[in-house]
C-alpha cells in the first residue's frame, strides 16, 4: 500500500469516532456534541483531537480511505479497556441522534469484529 503514514492507536480511536459521526452521511449536532464528550472522557486532549481532525480534513479521498485501513489495524492494539470503550463510545456517537441507522450499525459490527 502506498499510504506510509503510520496511524497510532489513539489517532485510530479519535479517528473512529468522527467516522463514526459522518457514515450516515449527516452530521448530527448531537453527535458531534457526544464525541467531545466520550474523547474528553477517554483522556483525549484538545490538542490531540484538533491534530487528528487536521490531519485528515487535508487528505484526498484515497488518502482517507487509507488511512482508515490503517486505523482498522491500529485499533486493534489497544488495550482491553480502550477496546471497550471504543466500541462503547461509537454505539454512543450512533445513538446521539435518537436511532443508529444501517450505514453505523455495519460500521460497530464491523469494528466489533477487529476488537474482540
Amino acid at each position: 500500500m502506498w499510504f506510509k503514514k503510520k496511524v497510532t492507536p489513539r489517532e485510530a480511536f479519535i479517528g473512529m469516532c468522527f467516522s463514526m459521526s459522518g457514515i450516515d452521511q449527516f452530521v448530527d449536532p448531537r453527535e458531534e456534541f457526544k464525541i467531545g464528550e466520550v474523547l474528553a472522557l477517554n483522556g483525549f486532549s484538545i490538542q490531540e483531537i484538533g491534530d487528528v481532525v487536521e490531519k485528515l480534513s487535508n487528505y484526498s479521498p484515497k488518502e482517507a480511505i487509507d488511512w482508515g485501513i490503517k486505523a482498522a489495524e491500529a485499533v486493534s492494539k489497544l488495550d482491553p479497556t480502550m477496546r471497550q470503550n471504543l466500541l462503547k463510545a461509537l454505539v454512543e456517537i450512533a445513538a446521539a441522534d435518537g436511532k443508529i441507522d444501517s450505514a453505523e450499525e455495519t460500521f460497530l459490527v464491523s469494528l466489533r469484529m477487529i476488537l474482540t
